[in-house]
């Protein structure tokens, strides 16, 4: 079932071959999963989502991810997963 409330990720160059993911949740969210595709969003599977860093701390429902080796002239998309206690 979809999260009815995901989190938001807003992506900052920090040079052309890295990027810092801020992910926002809920203040209580303690955890995220994130994953990327390189593929058009519109031709995704659920496959194809690939994990780039599970269960990242949060705290009062905020996680940084520095993301490195990005290749040039891809295009990359980011989602992120509320993870709890449970998983």
């Amino acid at each position: 079932m979809a999260d009815p409330n995901p989190p938001s990720i807003t992506a900052t160059a920090q040079s052309p071959s890295m990027i810092l993911l801020e992910i926002v949740g809920e203040e209580s969210d303690t955890y995220f999963d994130v994953q990327f595709v390189t593929k058009p969003l519109t031709e995704v599977q659920e496959a194809d989502w690939l994990m780039l860093a599970e269960s990242l701390p949060a705290e009062d429902g905020v996680a940084f991810y520095l993301v490195k080796e990005l290749a040039p002239d891809t295009s990359y998309s980011f989602r992120a997963r509320v993870r709890n206690i449970l998983g």
